[in-house]
This record gives C-alpha cells, sequence and structure tokens, in this order.
C-alpha cells in the first residue's frame, strides 16, 4: 500500500525556522525535537515524512554540532582568561 503525499505541518515549518535561527544551540535542540514529532505525525498517518522535516533535522543536527563546538570555545577561554583571541 503506497503513502499518502507528504503534508507540512507546523512542526515541520517550525523546525525549520528554528534550524535557521540557531538562538545559541537552543533554536538547534528544538528544532531536531519538532523534526522528530512531525516525522513520527507523519508515520501513524501512514503518509510521507516532509522535506521540511528532513532540512529541520539536518539543520538542527549541524546546529547543535556547532554549538558542542562554541560552548567549549568560549568556556575553554573563560577558564583560561591568558589566552585570549
Amino acid at each position: 500500500m503506497p503513502r499518502a503525499p507528504a503534508v507540512h505541518d507546523g512542526f515541520a515549518t517550525a523546525s525549520v525556522l528554528l534550524g535557521l535561527l540557531w538562538l545559541g544551540g537552543v533554536g538547534a535542540l528544538l528544532a531536531v525535537i519538532f523534526s522528530m514529532i512531525s516525522r513520527g505525525n507523519a508515520k501513524r498517518a501512514h503518509r510521507q515524512t516532509s522535506p521540511y522535516s528532513t532540512a529541520g533535522l539536518v539543520l538542527g543536527w549541524i546546529g547543535l554540532a556547532g554549538a558542542v563546538i562554541v560552548w567549549w570555545l568560549l568556556i575553554g577561554i573563560a577558564a583560561n582568561p591568558g589566552i585570549g583571541l
């Protein structure tokens, strides 16, 4: 039985927007969460996942990786003030 076409729900759209905004890593985390909710809703409704959901998931994971690097650098600089930039 083929799946129904994808529907761009609010969670998928929010995941893309939050993935783009980043917000110090919080937006990226919410992008991953909202994307997973959207994908779960699509699976329960037996339809294809939205491309927005996939884009939000990718942007969210990239943003989380960037947030880890930025926060790691900021904490390292704060712990060693003699290093500076």
